[in-house]
């Protein structure tokens, strides 16, 4: 489970690189573009990944309700579609060497207790359009379900929350979908304050939801082999 980590803050990290031909806004303040042949995820898939996610977790955690805004995915992979997801996260990201070794810790072992092998490949502080973020790569596992995928989170500022941004392919495919994650994520443009989201919330009740916010992860995967197992 090891891990390079650095800051960079001269990286220019998202550059366009594929054309994008649909556009997506939602009602709770941003909007992003993706390719026209991708799908947006029905709502039961949010759903399922939701209660995926509250079957991962137990006592006060269970209370929390978060699921994913959306879900975009490439229908035409059938084996274990391509699929980028988005979370509102309470607060706005800190984004320095402090919060990286927190943020990692967070999914290794939110990922851990929701029952799957987590591999990472590296954390780093990148300069994106939106300005600094916190960026990790791994590899995720669940072996009861002898399923491998990999993911690149990246927590992306916005005006009182964060964007928790999930990009999600087989293992062996994320360097063929890299440049349209990149492109997904330039786009992604804030349009109004976001804190009236956690406005009035306790400190813990934020760091209970953030822990739901972890195990979406997994739930969104397990809901998308749903989804593949449904058609």
């Amino acid at each position: 489970m090891l891990a390079s980590r650095h800051t960079s803050t001269a990286l220019a990290l998202l550059c366009a690189v594929s054309s994008l031909g649909a556009t997506f806004v939602s009602p709770r303040g941003y909007r992003f573009e993706y390719p026209d042949d991708w799908r947006i995820a029905p709502p039961e898939m949010l759903s399922s990944a939701a209660d995926q996610a509250r079957e991962m977790k137990s006592g006060p955690q269970s209370t929390q309700r978060p699921a994913p805004d959306v879900m975009i995915y490439d229908p035409d992979n059938t084996m274990f579609p391509a699929n980028l997801n988005v979370v509102i996260a309470p607060g706005a990201a800190t984004a320095d060497e402090d919060a990286l070794a927190l943020s990692e810790s967070q999914i290794l072992d939110g990922l851990t207790q929701a029952g799957a092998d987590v591999e990472l490949i590296r954390s780093e502080v990148v300069r994106t359009v939106a300005g600094k973020c916190l960026s990790h790569h791994y590899r995720l596992g669940f072996p009861d379900r002898g399923v491998g995928v990999r993911q690149w989170l990246i927590r992306v500022p916005g005006p009182g929350a964060t964007y928790v941004v999930t990009c999600t392919t087989a293992l062996d495919e994320f360097e063929q979908y890299e440049g349209e994650f990149r492109s997904i994520l330039e786009s992604l443009a804030p349009k109004r304050t976001l804190a009236t989201v956690w406005r009035g919330t306790s400190p813990l009740v934020r760091a209970l939801a953030m822990g739901i916010l972890i195990a979406l992860i997994a739930g969104a995967v397990i809901g998308m082999l749903r989804l593949i197992g449904g058609r």
